[in-house]
């Protein structure tokens, strides 16, 4: 048995810690801190000065790393077993076993608020299968990296409900709104790393093109290298001995919302498949979708089934909210459930 939160009820805002974040009229916002990283030389470093480095591999302009280096924010750790950052300057090279130290004060993006979010919202605290579900509002990455180190779902829920070693089960892009599961330590997250215990179903706004997604797509997806500073893509590949097939089924709940199960787990599945097959959502101008008035994808994980093997049993954890956006018609919830428990292709 895990510990539990009874203090709180479902839908009810989960706050960040007061100490890191501060309201906005919109949102929320972290507070600026002050940080070091270290990072060792990597192979395509060598050779090369501090100033082409942090420029092509971090996006720092050279006005700022000649400023870092002369305020010894911007420091080369020399290969050694005890060896001291020392001061650097813009043109020095990096040799083999070289470390960077940069110190600098982050002032992380704001998250704001829309389509009628408040926050992150508690759905369910499980204390039987150790897991914790909440509604993860759009923008809010789940996972701390890049610009947003604090502001994220896993280090905000972490502090604020006091379990350090709370870890995502399911991960939702930033964009995407609704249910993320928590494991509350290792052993849940390892025991629920078998995908087929989990049942999940998003809601998607294609628009006027909703009646015309077929009830399933097995196109096969491969993820592109990733360039740094560009957003991470997906893409549809042909059919052939080598490739996987990927699987997502569909159905249309009218008002141009269209559900969508996917059995497979690609990066950007749902996304991929639908603007594969000429219906983008509304918002995701990175496969082809028009843009929105709040600016955002509207794609939203609706609810997470999971299977208990050993009692026969599953329990379902259900967003307490649908964003503003998603106006399905009436039944929605029975296609829902259809949809959840249609059998899969072979």
């Amino acid at each position: 048995m895990y510990f539990t939160h009874p203090e709180l009820t479902v839908g009810e805002v989960i706050s960040p810690p007061e100490d890191e974040f501060e309201a906005t009229q919109a949102g929320i916002r972290a507070k600026a801190y002050i940080t070091t990283k270290i990072v060792d030389c990597k192979k395509r470093w060598r050779g090369r000065t501090l100033n082409d480095i942090m420029s092509v591999e971090f996006a720092l302009d050279s006005e700022y790393i000649g400023r870092a280096c002369r305020e010894g924010n911007l420091k080369i750790r020399r290969s050694g077993k005890n060896s001291v950052p020392q001061r650097a300057k813009s043109e020095s090279l990096l040799k083999n076993g070289d470390s960077l130290v940069h110190t600098w004060r982050v002032e992380e993006p704001r998250i704001d608020f829309a389509c009628g979010e408040t926050g992150v919202l508690f759905i369910r605290d499980d204390p039987v299968r150790g897991i914790i579900a909440v509604h993860k509002p759009a923008g809010l990455p789940t996972h701390s990296g890049g610009k947003y180190m604090r502001t994220s779902l896993v280090h905000i829920l972490a502090r604020s409900l006091h379990i350090p070693t709370i870890r995502p089960i399911n991960r939702l892009d930033r964009e995407t709104s609704g249910v993320v599961l928590l494991a509350k330590d290792a052993a849940v997250h390892e025991r629920l790393k078998d995908r087929s215990l989990l049942g999940k179903v998003y809601m998607a706004d294609v628009g006027d093109q909703a009646s015309q997604v077929p009830s399933s797509c097995r196109a096969p997806i491969v993820v592109d290298r990733h360039v740094p500073n560009q957003p991470l893509m997906s893409r549809i590949v042909e059919e052939s001995a080598e490739s996987t097939p990927c699987t997502t089924l569909f159905r249309d709940l009218g008002g141009g919302i269209v559900a969508c199960r996917p059995v497979t787990g690609k990066t950007h599945q749902i996304r991929v498949h639908l603007s594969h097959m000429g219906s983008p959502i509304q918002g995701d101008t990175l496969y082809g979708g028009a843009g929105t008035p709040e600016g955002r994808l509207r794609l939203h994980a609706h609810c997470y089934r999971v299977k208990d093997p050993d009692q026969g049993t599953s329990v379902d954890f259900i967003s307490p909210m649908l964003p503003t956006w998603c106006t399905p018609a009436e039944g929605w919830q029975a296609k829902l459930e259809a949809l959840l428990t249609t059998s899969t292709p072979g």
